[in-house]
């Protein structure tokens, strides 16, 4: 699940469009897209370190 998260994350690709003329693709490593149901948790697992009893949950770094 870890590995999905990262890949669904990494390397999204952003171009702008304004009156037909499309900028050049940047490709993006950081945030999370806009409007994604996942947001809010990501953040959440971003900025903070959870552990409980049963679970740890530490931050990651793709290979």
């Amino acid at each position: 699940m870890c590995y999905w998260i990262i890949d669904f994350l990494l390397r999204r690709h952003q171009v702008v469009n304004i009156n037909g003329i499309v900028s050049s693709t940047v490709f993006l490593n950081t945030g999370t897209p806009q409007g994604c149901v996942l947001s809010p948790l990501l953040y959440s697992m971003f900025i903070n370190e959870y552990v409980s009893n049963s679970v740890q949950v530490v931050k990651m770094t793709p290979h």
